[in-house]
């Protein structure tokens, strides 16, 4: 992570604030620390104690661990976090920073909560597509009229995924992945009272979120079978839409939390998801027969 000129803290400090930023969910013990900052024990050790006196970061702990991690109530790295998130905007070419930078003055203005950027623009500095997640109190319609007013000027494919505040709150409490495996990772842009501290302690699923999912699963199943014979197509479609739901399903029943969508295949097929090519018809019966067996172990 490219940081400004100004720096607060001293250098190994600095390194390892900037590691945390980086990783903002992350537990890391002291060896972790070490090896990811390359800075010496003695120096990481004075710069760690300074940073948890600072309260900058928090310990716990684990067994014989001692973990470090991200204060994300603190007001200087919730400053931190939207730098970050910032400094990859200015990545971008000059007419998408200048829709992003538009779009959420006008947003803020309008009492939007927060604003997080998420998908492929984290990975790429011309991204297909720009995604944003958008948190808002009230009155969604007034939201989206904004949303579209200030769209129209700006050809850049930039997308909104609109999230009322207090469905998003109980949805991360709920460690509800349909909305947690999108959202994260993300990074802040604006964020009024700070909600990302949520996201940043994101729990696995509750039993309740499983059985729901679950049950919106085998409705589209269920709709698939009954189209397979007259319709295919329709019936392929609805298995390639569901299939990402699918492994997060399957993902979460392990015990695990399902990360970003580009890496739910290798996350499922490490805890034992069987990958191979199938006719549609086999499809449909492996992921249904995949489905009855969670059921039975939640």
């Amino acid at each position: 992570m490219a940081m400004a000129p100004f720096v607060p803290f001293p250098k190994v400090s600095w390194k390892i604030v900037t590691l945390f930023i980086d990783h903002p969910s992350s537990q890391l013990s002291f060896s972790d620390v070490v090896r990811l900052s390359s800075a010496g024990p003695t120096n990481a050790q004075k710069a760690l104690a300074t940073l948890q006196a600072e309260g900058l970061l928090n310990l716990h702990k684990e067994r014989n661990r001692t973990l470090y991690q991200l204060e994300l109530r603190n007001f200087l790295v919730h400053s931190l976090l939207i730098l970050r998130g910032w400094q990859r905007v200015n990545q971008f070419p000059p007419h998408s920073r200048r829709g992003i930078t538009t779009i959420i003055q006008k947003l803020a203005a309008s009492g939007v909560t927060a604003i997080y950027l998420f998908g492929s623009a984290l990975r790429s500095s011309r991204p297909q597509d720009i995604d944003l997640g958008i948190i808002y109190q009230h009155d969604q319609e007034k939201v989206k009229q904004i949303w579209l007013q200030t769209i129209r000027d700006f050809g850049e494919n930039i997308e909104a995924h609109f999230f009322p505040e207090e469905e998003f709150i109980a949805a991360v409490g709920e460690g509800d992945y349909a909305l947690t495996s999108t959202l994260w990772p993300c990074l802040v842009l604006y964020d009024r009272y700070f909600l990302y501290e949520y996201l940043g302690k994101i729990l696995l699923p509750s039993k309740k979120v499983l059985l729901r999912r679950i049950q919106e699963l085998e409705e589209k199943i269920t709709l698939a079978y009954q189209l397979y014979r007259q319709k295919k197509q329709e019936t392929a479609d609805i298995v390639q839409a569901q299939f990402d739901n699918f492994l997060r399903l399957y993902i979460a029943s392990q015990q695990q939390i399902p990360g970003p969508k580009h890496d739910l295949p290798s996350q499922a097929k490490g805890l034992g998801l069987q990958f191979k090519k199938r006719k549609l018809w086999d499809t449909l019966e492996w992921m249904s027969s995949t489905i009855r067996q969670i059921k039975t172990t939640i």
